[in-house]
């Protein structure tokens, strides 16, 4: 991919191919719940791909030769679902780098694979993921379209389920019970150390007497 005099020029030896990977962030106890905010990273070798937004949830991987800037995270819409296009083959790593708001974060990574013709079946397997979220391959879809110069692009796609687990929910006895608990408990010494005091006190005057 180049650009020249404002025009974009593709150069394609045979195929031009279009890897796509679609992930949809959902809730562990409900699938039909879509989670926003979540962010991800991927890449080789510790080095995330940068990708340019094209709409909400929506990227392609940058051109070095067109594109001057990209971001390496990238954050799933309001209904959780995220779409990287422009995939490079190979085998990539991604992670969770930011859960949805009242979720726990995977604590590792989930490899990607990517050949000739697109995700691998055996990719998303959980790769050192402590909290065991499982990421489900609902679906594979393969077209063939061509691009300006009548070059045929070939697009795979495949659709991820990322399930989280919401953040375990303290109990009235947890945390504001133990502050309820305190107050109480103070009251009942305040009111003990003023007996004590009081206690004294007449005991003083009935020896003085």
């Amino acid at each position: 991919l180049d650009a020249k005099d404002g025009k974009t020029i593709f150069e394609v030896n045979k195929h031009q191919r279009n890897h796509e990977l679609s992930v949809m962030k959902v809730d562990a106890k409900d699938m039909g719940k879509g989670l926003s905010e979540a962010q991800f990273q991927i890449g080789n070798e510790a080095v995330p791909l940068k990708f340019v937004r094209i709409s909400e949830g929506y990227y392609r991987v940058c051109c070095d030769n067109y594109d001057k800037s990209g971001e390496s995270k990238v954050t799933v819409g309001a209904n959780g679902a995220l779409k990287l296009i422009g995939l490079p083959e190979g085998t990539l790593t991604l992670t969770e780098v930011k859960a949805p708001k009242g979720y726990v974060r995977p604590d590792g990574s989930w490899t990607v694979k990517i050949d000739e013709g697109g995700v691998t079946p055996d990719s998303f397997e959980d790769n050192s993921v402590t909290e065991k979220l499982p990421a489900i391959a609902v679906s594979k879809s393969t077209s063939e379209t061509t691009d300006a110069q009548g070059n045929p692009v070939i697009t795979t796609s495949y659709e991820y389920f990322i399930t989280n687990v919401q953040h375990k929910q303290i109990p009235i006895t947890g945390a504001d019970g133990i502050g309820g608990d305190l107050i109480v408990g103070l009251t009942f010494m305040t009111a003990g150390a003023l007996l004590l005091l009081e206690y004294r006190r007449r005991k003083r005057a009935n020896g003085a007497v």
